[in-house]
C-alpha cells in the first residue's frame, strides 16, 4: 500500500519493493487509492497493480477524502485477494492509518513503513499508522532514531535501506554536459528553491553552466518566477520526468539534492549508482549515511545556501574533483543493492507470516480485483 505512484522517492520505493518481490517469487499486489492515470513508475509485469481511484493527488489533511471508507475499501480487497501481510507506506496523507487499520481489522499481519520524518509529518495519521502495526521499517538508521523518540508504544523497528531501482545505466559514461541536476517532486521539502538561490550566487562566474530540475508539483509556479527574479533566465530548465530518468545523471556533471528534509533520498542514490559527482544538504535523515564527504560526495550544512554555492562552483571548475567523487559513488551505495534489501523483505515478511500462523502459501490470488482501474 502506497498513496500514489505518482513523483516521489517513497512512491518509487514502494514500486521497487513491489517489483523485486515480485521478480523473487512473491504474489505482490501493489495499491493505490489514487486511479493509474496519476502513475509515473510502473511496477514488474508481475505484480498485480490494483489502481482502487477513490481519492487523487495532492494530498493534504484531507486529501484521502473519508478515511473510514478508505479503510472498508482496503478491508475488502485484503478478503477478495487472500492477503497472507500488509506492507503500507505510512506518511501524514492518513492512508497508512487507514492501511493498518483495515489489516488490524481482518487479523492479517502488518508492517508499517516509516515514510516520512516525524519532525515534519502530521503527527496524528503517521504516528497511529506506527503505533498499530505489527513492525515499522525504517529506510535509515537516523529515521528508526527519530521514529523511536516521537511517540509512545511503538512496536520493533527494523531498519532496510531502500533498494536500487532495477534499470540504471553503467557507471562507466562520461558526463556531456555542465550542467547542475535535480530531480523530485516540486514540493517545499525538496529545496529547490535554495538549489536556485546557490547557483545565482555564482552564476556570472559560470555562465557556461545551466541548472535542469527535472519533476513536477504544485512549486512549479514559483520556481518558475524565482528563476526570473534571480536572473537565472534561460540557464535555467524544469522539466516533466522522462521516462528514462537514469539517463539524465549521465548527461549532466554534477547532481544536486537541496532538500530540507529527506526519507528514502532515492534520487540521490540512483546519481549515484550512475556515477554522478554529488553535492547535498546534510538534512534530516538520509544522506549522511549515504554519502562520505570529499569521498563519494559533498555534504553541506542543512539550509546554508551560501555554502552550497562554494562549494558548487569548486565542483564545476575542478573536473578532477567531479571525476574523484563521481568515481567513488557506486561503492558507497552497495548496501542498497536490491539482492541485499530484499533478504532484509524476506525476513521480515517469514517472520510476520510465521508469527501470526498464517501460510505463506495462498499469496495474492493474481485473478482477483481489476488492475485497469
Amino acid at each position: 500500500m502506497v498513496s500514489s505512484l505518482t513523483l516521489g522517492g517513497v512512491q518509487h520505493t514502494a514500486c521497487e519493493t513491489a517489483s523485486y518481490l515480485a521478480e523473487h517469487g512473491r504474489d505482490v499486489a501493489l495499491i493505490t487509492p489514487t486511479s493509474r492515470r496519476h502513475d509515473v513508475f510502473t511496477p514488474h509485469s508481475e505484480v498485480l497493480r490494483l489502481a482502487l481511484g477513490i481519492a487523487g493527488p495532492p494530498f493534504g489533511p484531507r486529501g484521502l477524502g473519508n478515511l473510514k471508507t478508505v479503510q472498508r475499501t482496503l478491508r475488502a480487497r485484503y478478503s477478495e485477494l487472500g492477503v497472507d501481510c500488509v506492507v503500507a507506506f505510512a506518511d501524514g496523507t492518513g492512508l497508512g492509518a487507514a492501511a493498518v487499520g483495515a489489516a488490524r481489522r481482518a487479523r492479517i499481519p502488518v508492517a508499517a513503513v516509516a515514510a516520512g520524518d516525524p519532525a515534519t509529518e502530521p503527527r496524528g495519521a503517521y504516528l497511529k499508522a506506527l503505533q498499530r502495526a505489527d513492525l515499522i521499517v525504517a529506510p535509515t538508521v537516523r529515521t528508526a532514531t527519530a521514529v523511536r523518540r516521537a511517540g509512545p508504544r511503538l512496536p520493533r523497528i527494523e531498519v532496510i535501506p531502500a533498494p536500487l531501482p532495477r534499470h540504471l545505466l553503467p557507471a562507466d559514461a562520461t558526463p556531456t554536459a555542465k550542467r547542475v541536476l535535480g530531480v523530485g517532486s516540486l514540493r517545499a521539502h525538496n529545496g529547490f528553491d535554495l538549489l536556485l538561490r546557490a547557483f545565482a550566487r555564482i552564476r556570472t562566474e559560470f555562465p557556461e553552466w545551466s541548472v535542469r530540475i527535472v519533476g513536477h508539483g504544485p512549486e512549479q509556479p514559483a520556481l518558475e518566477a524565482l528563476g526570473e527574479e534571480l536572473r537565472i533566465g534561460r540557464a535555467l530548465e524544469i522539466s516533466p520526468a522522462p521516462e528514462a530518468v537514469a539517463a539524465e545523471y549521465h548527461e549532466a556533471a554534477i547532481f544536486a539534492l537541496p532538500s530540507r528534509s529527506e526519507v528514502f533520498a532515492l534520487s540521490l542514490l540512483e546519481a549515484m549508482a550512475a556515477g554522478s559527482a554529488v553535492v547535498a544538504f546534510d538534512c534530516p535523515t538520509g544522506p549522511r549515511e549515504i554519502i562520505g564527504h570529499r569521498s563519494s560526495g559533498i555534504l553541506i550544512p542543512a539550509g546554508k545556501t551560501e555554502i552550497f554555492a562554494e562549494e558548487l562552483g569548486e565542483l564545476m571548475m575542478t573536473p578532477r574533483l567531479r571525476r574523484h567523487i563521481a568515481g567513488r559513488a557506486p561503492q558507497a551505495v552497495v548496501a542498497h543493492h536490491p539482492d541485499r534489501v530484499m533478504r532484509g523483505w524476506e525476513r521480515v515478511l517469514n517472520g510476520l507470516i510465521s508469527k501470526a500462523g498464517r501460510g505463506a502459501g495462498r499469496g495474492a490470488g493474481r485473478g482477483a480485483g481489476d488492475s485497469r482501474s
